[in-house]
Order: C-alpha cells, then sequence, then structure tokens
C-alpha cells in the first residue's frame, strides 16, 4: 500500500496541469469563444440539407475530421 504522503507527491503534477487546463478554459468565460474554425463547420453543417450535400460540402472540403464534422451536423439536425 502506497502511503498517502507519496500518493499525493505522485498526483502533484496532474493537480498543476488540470488546474492550469481549467484557467485557461475559463479566464474571460464571458468572452465569445468560437473562432473561425468552429464557426465555418457549424454554417457549412446548417447548409447541408441532406447527407450527400454534408459528405461534399462539408467533409470532402475540410481538413479537418470527419467525424466532429458528422457530429456537428447530427447534433444541428437533432435539435
Amino acid at each position: 500500500m502506497i502511503p498517502f504522503k507519496e500518493k499525493s507527491i505522485r498526483a502533484l503534477p496532474f493537480a498543476l496541469i488540470f488546474g492550469l487546463a481549467v484557467f485557461l478554459r475559463f479566464y474571460k468565460i464571458n468572452q465569445f469563444q468560437f473562432d473561425s474554425d468552429e464557426l465555418s463547420a457549424i454554417f457549412r453543417a446548417q447548409n447541408a440539407l441532406n447527407w450527400h450535400q454534408h459528405i461534399l460540402n462539408g467533409i470532402l472540403v475540410d481538413g479537418h475530421p470527419a467525424g466532429i464534422q458528422t457530429f456537428i451536423w447530427f447534433w444541428i439536425k437533432q435539435f
């Protein structure tokens, strides 16, 4: 069994990285957080009326992973 103090020392780097990530995520939370990359993916997904248009105009023209584009497209169509 590992003593509590040694566990705390082992967890310190993770806690620091996690704390930094939380700070960077929520720093200036009231400002607009999307950049043109996310907005372009959302606009392409909104303009695709069917699956075929989504593939041709949303996935093939973009260099980003198709999974996230498809997730955005399904999410917009669902809600």
